[in-house]
């Protein structure tokens, strides 16, 4: 492994601006290199992590996607349904940049961004801001640089307006086709009425078999299980946003009782309802 990291300190910071924690460039070669965001309830900070060479993977709750040369992803570092690795059957390392964001601003600035567009971005390699913070990261080792509040702030900005440009210009992952875009739209807006794989299918117009079947070949993942995913990212937002108890969330994603909710959450989570509100693995909306 070879590895440069910088750990930054603020100057003065602002109460809730976004600010960068730290950055770095990183060559993996070996699977065991893997973070799960289940796994991760301490300290919550915001990644974006971006593929110099080789290529990496990461889940979220719209299934397995590669990341080559050029491609990075945005996610905060504890969110339960997130995990990026280097993949078992990875062949000549993958290096990449990322860099840690901390603050109020970064978490809703990249929940409002993995929202609208998804968690992946395609940038040049050679763009400004990848140049940027391969040198912030430093030739070797770990280095502790002293960044005014200014350049901090500065920098935050860069990179969420960046990936802003990138998914509204088109220069994000491949396209996804039509009709995945449409169930996915369709989906976002009723994520909370208990939708089955029959009823998205008829609202596509399209046989659940095909359905099915493009899915699986664009995401990685079946529909149910998609539908599942989603309707538990509706839950860990009202977990975390509301004080609605496990019984009214329960009853509001339309399951028949809630000790059906509380294991279907523990399957994709990897905890309770009751302990993902407890321990704060996201950082509250304030």
């Amino acid at each position: 492994m070879a590895f440069a990291h910088s750990v930054f300190q603020i100057q003065a910071p602002l109460d809730g601006w976004a600010f960068p924690a730290m950055a770095g460039v990183e060559t993996r070669r070996d699977p065991s290199y893997r973070y799960a965001g289940r796994t991760r309830p301490d300290r919550p900070h915001c990644i974006f992590q971006f593929t110099l060479a080789g290529c990496g993977q990461f889940r979220d709750g719209a299934g397995v996607h590669a990341l080559p040369a050029g491609t990075g992803f945005l996610c905060e570092s504890n969110d339960p349904l997130t995990t990026y690795e280097y993949p078992a059957e990875g062949r000549g390392g993958w290096r990449f940049v990322y860099v840690a964001l901390r603050g109020e601003a970064a978490h809703l600035l990249t929940r409002a961004l993995v929202r609208r567009h998804g968690a992946l971005y395609q940038l040049p390699v050679e763009a400004p801001l990848i140049h940027r913070l391969v040198s912030l990261a430093g030739d070797r080792g770990m280095l502790e640089k002293l960044l005014p509040a200014a350049e901090g702030l500065r920098l935050a900005a860069e990179l969420f307006a960046a990936l802003a440009e990138a998914a509204g210009t088109g220069a994000g992952p491949a396209p996804e086709s039509a009709l995945v875009r449409r169930v996915r739209e369709s989906v976002g807006h009723f994520a909370g009425n208990n939708l089955r794989v029959g009823d998205v299918a008829a609202m596509a117009g399209v046989s659940r078999e095909h359905l099915t079947r493009v899915f699986q070949r664009q995401l990685g993942v079946t529909p149910a299980r998609y539908l599942a995913r989603q309707r538990m990212l509706l839950a860990c937002d009202w977990l975390r946003d509301t004080a609605w108890t496990v019984k009214e969330i329960a009853y509001r994603l339309g399951f028949p009782a809630p000790p059906h909710f509380v294991r279907v959450f523990r399957r994709v989570t990897g905890m309770t309802p009751r302990q993902y509100r407890e321990s704060g693995t996201l950082m509250p909306v304030l």
